[in-house]
């Protein structure tokens, strides 16, 4: 526990799925009765149809001789087509069966358009962004997410201006949870792995082109691109943040199975229970994944992965689908605890192929959105695989300015800083067109308004009677280098108020440094700081140091701060 402020009353004082495509850039509209067919959703080889199957007691107990082991508790069984009511009816009456649910299929939204190439040329390679800065990326001035909106088109972000507020956080990390990964000369990924089991076998190799040559798509890269580019490097085109972003396979050329999407997001937030599987060893702040798979109900092991994602802080931005339905038909967009993003065109209008109802949280551009397709080329994409990841960018934004607020807080934010076009009445896109700008400068106004403090306990001018003070301190603290953390603007929600130290330079990170002080109370003691050498931070942890809301930690400061001056 952390020490508790003395009161000192004689020393004078007291001590937080197939679309219409588009054929130009005109408004469109999508109305509830304009409808199209989506495909199957479970789809076997020979009549068989893949069933998850967890148990209870943590043992697999396989009964035929189809099924596949997953772990400990996890079977994927497979069933005939035929019997598939009959045998989900029998495991779910089965006490020992937690549930039992298809294994759907996956695809990437449908395509809306083929992307249209964009021709640029690189510029002076200057990595970084100062503030007002205009970014020198050759393809700024076609990213319509990035420019300003308009009277005619209200449907651009202006991203540049909430880029150019945010705080940079060289630490976040990004989870791309898609297919067709492929190399370029813009953005380089952190690592990934993959786990689609569809045509090939969970392992380390998370591009394409090891598993599939012949796919020429390139939908993982260009989502992964738009949240995260490296901006100002003279290359291709600017990112929302500057990131490590890990890459994560879930489908084979942009079609896989829903269960392998949920392993995707375990390993994403460290679950140690996803087999045969070695750890990620980073922590991941956001995760986008632009796929979908038809059913009316977001199944128990999907739900069940993100809710592991949620309890670790993570926030998950998910693509509604481009086949002008209610969303509540597919998952994960009907799924609990993620963000579900439909798409509007530049004249901020419901796009006419994207998914909309109640389970759409908000709008983002998904026509004309561009990013990489291959080295050195960039392309014009369409469909709410790109609005996704523009929201998901917008949340990192919020991350990277307020390292301590979890995925409700940033949903708040998303959700509340968005606009409703009037223009267009009809439409079914939850809280409207989020509006970054708006909301990075009110993260930013809050943040500092909540920023703990820290200071050396003589700096209180009510503790006049520094000799007084002193003496009603433990033998074991030395007054001269004690110092006072004030974080009663920072809700603690249950968790504690715990401050790290690492080395000077080093990554200010609750998994690499180490916690030195935690507290209940949000104003407390820490003794013995080093004022040369070492950086500190505060989060928000469990009453070990762990599990902390963020994996990022405020700055408090060091030589700034820690001083000797009252040791003489």
């Amino acid at each position: 526990m952390g020490n508790r402020i003395i009161t000192c009353i004689a020393a004078c004082g007291s001590l937080a799925l197939a679309i219409p495509a588009l054929a130009s850039d005109a408004p469109t509209k999508s109305l509830a009765a304009e409808k199209s067919t989506p495909t199957s959703a479970v789809t076997g080889v020979n009549g068989q149809i893949p069933v998850v199957i967890k148990y209870r007691d943590g043992s697999v107990r396989a009964q035929s001789t189809t099924g596949q082991s997953v772990g400990s508790q996890v079977e994927i069984r497979s069933v005939h087509e035929e019997d598939l009511e009959v045998e989900l009816q029998k495991l779910r009456m089965d006490k020992s069966v937690e549930y039992a649910e298809p294994n759907y299929i996956t695809k990437k939204p449908k395509p809306v358009k083929s992307p249209v190439p964009v021709q640029t040329q690189p510029k002076a390679r200057i990595q970084g962004l100062a503030p007002g800065e205009q970014p020198n990326d050759p393809s700024l001035s076609d990213q319509y997410t990035w420019l300003a909106p308009t009277e005619f088109y209200k449907g651009q972000h202006a991203a540049l201006k909430a880029v150019q507020a945010s705080q940079e956080n060289d630490g976040l990390n990004i989870g791309v949870i898609d297919s067709e990964f492929r190399v370029t000369d813009e953005l380089q990924y952190a690592g990934g792995y993959n786990f689609s089991r569809l045509g090939s076998e969970v392992g380390p190799e998370y591009l394409e082109a090891v598993y599939e040559p012949e796919c020429s798509t390139s939908h993982g890269t260009a989502v992964a691109n738009i949240i995260a580019a490296p901006t100002n490097n003279g290359l291709g085109m600017a990112g929302f943040v500057d990131a490590n972003v890990w890459a994560v396979r879930s489908m084979s050329c942009g079609t896989g199975f829903l269960f392998d999407t949920a392993e995707s997001i375990r390993w994403l937030a460290g679950d140690p229970t996803v087999p045969d599987v070695p750890p990620i060893g980073a922590d991941i702040d956001i995760i986008n994944a632009s796929l979908g798979a038809q059913t009316s109900e977001c199944p128990a092991y999907l739900q069940d992965a993100i809710n592991y994602a949620y309890a670790k802080g993570i926030t998950v931005v998910v693509a509604a689908g481009n086949d002008t339905l209610d969303a509540s038909m597919f998952a994960p967009a009907n799924c609990d605890k993620v963000i579900t993003v439909g798409s509007v065109d530049r004249y901020g209008k419901q796009s006419g192929f994207t998914n909309f109802g109640d389970h759409i949280d908000v709008a983002a551009l998904g026509e004309l959105v561009l990013s990489m397709i291959k080295p050195g080329e960039t392309a014009y994409h369409y469909g709410t695989s790109f609005s996704s990841p523009n929201v998901a960018g917008m949340a990192a934004l919020i991350k990277q300015t307020n390292p301590l607020l979890g995925p409700d807080e940033i949903a708040d934010y998303l959700k509340s800083t968005a606009q409703l076009n009037p223009e267009d009445p009809d439409a079914q896109l939850g809280a409207g067109i989020v509006q970054p700008v708006t909301m990075v400068n009110l993260v930013a106004e809050r943040y500092e308004e909540m920023k703990p403090t820290i200071s050396h306990v003589f700096d209180d001018p009510s503790r006049c009677n520094k000799e007084a003070y002193a003496a009603l301190l433990p033998d074991s603290v030395n007054a001269c280098q004690l110092y006072e953390v004030d974080a009663s603007k920072l809700p603690a929600n249950g968790f504690r108020y715990t401050v790290f130290e690492a080395d000077a330079g080093a990554e200010l990170s609750a998994s690499t440094a180490t916690a030195i002080e935690i507290s209940e109370e949000p104003v407390f003691l820490v003794s013995d700081l080093q004022g040369t050498g070492k950086q500190y931070g505060i989060g928000l942890c469990d009453a070990n140091g762990n599990n902390c809301t963020s994996n990022s930690l405020i700055p408090l400061g060091n030589q700034d701060i820690i001083t000797d001056r009252y040791c003489d």
